[in-house]
């Protein structure tokens, strides 16, 4: 029997316009991706009983990290950059199905590897391991995730930040050292399950063009506008992750789980409040308008925080955390889903340099040593480093205007021609699954089949029109879905049935495409698309 998730829908008003955000098992899945990480990552002395590396003394506690995190969070960060710079070159295969079966795989053995390991060699070997099947999976929740409606993805994360520490405070954290190992070991193969029913077949394998390319953008401006707000950002992120998921949650004793759970509800609430509190004219960056004064709570109370215990210091402390985290992989959801960017190039760059920058926070030793001394004026100074750290990574987030500059203007797409949206070997693979599908129709006098592949090309022609007018008006990935439907005379019930979403949602992007298409029926947007390569 599969899992089912509740059909719940949340409704934003904003003013004239509302969004829902429905969720889903995106939740789930991830929720079990972040639970493994809590437990590999943070907890290798209580999960698998390995050998750390101090890095500094908190108040008589020591934090300090494995040399299979090192190991995992570099080659973690590297593959994930390179997957984000050859999105496009190897895009069949970072869609496939086959990605996120070799990412569980390798979990799977790093995992049990870092269970068995007697040494640092081993150690640093189940690092690698994990580092480039964690990134796998992160491309694929990338993907699924940017299918989805912004709301919808704000919703899933926050949900998924819920269940993923109830499952590691309540199951995994109680359960006795050895059996806990077994137990992470397990959480890929669920994780998988839940990919396989999210992931669509890819095009390739299915013999069709992608319904919608990723729009190009200006790759070096984008990454400089991109990846240095995240980079500071991350900094400030690692400072806080030290103190809550190495610090507080692996040291908690039994009693406090619920402390624990209630700090990641009290996070969860704070993200739907972020989106839930903008308005209709507000920038999408609006969604982290409300980390600063969090953070600054944080770094209030950061100093006071007392480790093996649940204190109101470590409760801030732990919410921030949880907090600050499910906005940045709302905020890289988001902007690939508004802006129908590539999630591989978005995820793969932001998720990349954003571990690479939380990592070098964690192990700031002077950050560290100063920010838990006993004098009150250097932790108070380097608190507000850090605070000035979120302030300007913050300010410094491309505006929607920015946004729309540093996307390549292109008003008419040829999906055959343009070789920018178009992966090496796809159009060939794709001919050839047509010729083959055509023989095969030959052969066996199948009149149908054959027709049907002559009718290809006016297909791919609807398709090129659709896209054309979705890359005009910048349209985001879900509007383009539904203009798709649109154009072929679906109504807003159909669309609901074929995009298993929300009546009210539905009409909710038809009302967005008409008003950025100025048409006001649907026949017009019909004509729109007829003629749109003239």
């Amino acid at each position: 029997m599969g899992v089912v998730i509740p059909r719940i829908t949340l409704r934003a008003d904003y003013g004239e316009e509302n969004s829902f955000g429905e969720l889903s098992l995106l939740c789930i899945g991830y929720g079990l991706h972040q639970a493994w990480v809590f437990a590999t990552m943070f907890s290798p002395q209580r999960i698998f009983g390995v050998s750390v590396m101090p890095v500094s003394d908190f108040l008589g506690s020591n934090v300090s990290v494995s040399p299979m995190m090192a190991a995992s969070v570099v080659v973690y960060a590297l593959f994930l950059m390179f997957a984000g710079a050859t999105d496009q070159r190897y895009l069949n295969f970072y869609t496939s199905r086959r990605l996120s079966v070799i990412g569980a795989a390798l979990m799977v053995m790093g995992t049990l590897a870092a269970l068995l390991s007697g040494s640092a060699f081993l150690e640093i070997v189940a690092g690698v391991l994990t580092g480039l099947g964690s990134a796998a999976l992160i491309l694929s929740w990338g993907i699924a995730f940017a299918r989805c409606d912004g709301l919808s993805i704000v919703l899933d994360t926050a949900v998924a930040t819920v269940f993923a520490m109830a499952l590691y405070a309540f199951v995994i954290h109680n359960a006795p050292v050895g059996v806990a190992g077994f137990v992470v070991a397990a959480l890929p193969l669920l994780e998988l399950a839940v990919l396989r029913c999210k992931l669509p077949t890819p095009f390739y394998e299915r013999g069709e063009l992608p319904a919608f390319n990723p729009l190009p953008v200006k790759r070096g401006r984008f990454l400089l506008a991109f990846c240095v707000p995240v980079a500071l950002l991350g900094f400030a992120l690692g400072a806080l992750r030290s103190a809550s998921l190495q610090a507080i949650v692996p040291s908690v004793t039994l009693g406090s789980e619920f402390a624990i759970l209630l700090a990641s509800a009290c996070a969860a609430f704070l993200v739907l409040a972020s989106a839930f509190l903008l308005d209709d004219d507000a920038p999408w960056t609006g969604l982290f308008r409300i980390i600063v004064p969090v953070v600054a709570l944080a770094l209030l109370f950061l100093p006071q925080t007392f480790f093996g215990e649940i204190t109101l210091g470590s409760f801030v402390v732990l919410t921030a955390y949880l907090c600050f985290e499910a906005l940045m992989w709302s905020y890289f959801g988001v902007l690939s889903q508004q802006f129908r960017l590539s999630p591989l190039f978005v995820f793969g760059f932001g998720r990349g340099v954003l571990a690479l920058l939380v990592f070098a926070g964690m192990c700031a030793p002077l950050l560290f040593e100063q920010v838990y001394s006993m004098d009150s004026f250097q932790g108070a100074s380097i608190s507000a480093v850090v605070l000035m750290l979120v302030v300007v990574g913050h300010a410094m987030l491309p505006s929607e205007r920015g946004m729309q500059k540093l996307i390549v203007s292109c008003p008419l797409v040829n999906a055959a021609a343009a070789g920018a949206f178009d992966a090496p070997g796809v159009t060939a693979a794709l001919e050839g699954a047509r010729a083959t599908r055509l023989l095969r129709g030959e052969r066996k006098g199948d009149a149908s089949s054959a027709a049907e592949i002559s009718s290809g090309f006016s297909k791919r022609w609807f398709k090129e029109n659709c896209e054309a007018i979705a890359n005009r008006y910048l349209l985001s990935r879900r509007e383009t879905d539904v203009l798709f439907l649109l154009a072929k005379g679906y109504n807003s019930a159909a669309i609901q049935e074929k995009l298993y979403i929300a009546e009210g949602t539905a009409k909710t992007h038809i009302r967005h495409i008409y008003r950025k298409l100025d048409v006001h029926t649907q026949q017009e947007l019909m004509r729109m698309v007829e003629g749109a390569d003239r």
